[in-house]
């Protein structure tokens, strides 16, 4: 994927930057643009930084930031900015970095792959009473389209503890009741 700051407008007080996304994987390579503030770029970093990666972000600027000369710099820092996240294969295949420059209004895209996944998986668990579908799990890897769901073991005395906590059978009222606790992945 390639993004290029194109240009810049302003917008009812503040500056939008116009980002040309280019995405390599298609066939024939599908062009957008996505109109992006530079609180939208904050948020991408707070992103960045609750999975542990800090990234340099040009600072915020309270007056003067309308000045052609100030936005001009501003829009060469964060397209070094976006270059450092999209040179880094894991940081440029990152859901962050994705949902960033998806394409307007495809972002409801990633909610339908989370329901297709819920509702596979709770299938799945469904048809095995050994398991017990629990929490959604924050994002944990770096890969786009996948998902991790808490899963619990149902124990052999319907959520009592009982001689190693072996499968089949539980009831499910013991539902994470002292059995095992697992991580699923599911990918698209």
């Amino acid at each position: 994927m390639k993004a290029s700051i194109e240009n810049t407008q302003i917008v009812q007080g503040h500056t939008e930057y116009i980002i040309k996304v280019q995405n390599g994987w298609t066939k024939h390579g599908t062009i957008w643009n996505v109109y992006k503030r530079y609180n939208d770029f904050v948020q991408l970093n707070k992103e960045f930084k609750r999975q542990h990666v800090i990234l340099t972000l040009p600072p915020k600027k309270y007056i003067g930031n309308l000045n052609q000369k100030f936005v001009t710099e501003r829009q060469a820092a964060l397209q070094i900015y976006l270059n450092s996240i999209l040179s880094h294969h894991t940081l440029s295949m990152s859901a962050p970095i994705r949902k960033f420059l998806d394409i307007p209004n495809s972002v409801d895209s990633i909610k339908h792959f989370e329901d297709s996944a819920l509702q596979h998986i709770s299938m799945v668990l469904r048809s095995d009473n050994q398991y017990s579908l629990g929490e959604l799990v924050p994002s944990i890897g770096w890969r786009a389209n996948k998902q991790y769901y808490a899963v619990n073991k149902i124990s052999d005395t319907g959520g009592k503890e009982g001689g190693g906590g072996g499968g089949g059978g539980g009831k499910r009222g013991g539902r994470g009741d002292g059995g095992e606790k697992y991580i699923l992945s599911w990918t698209q």
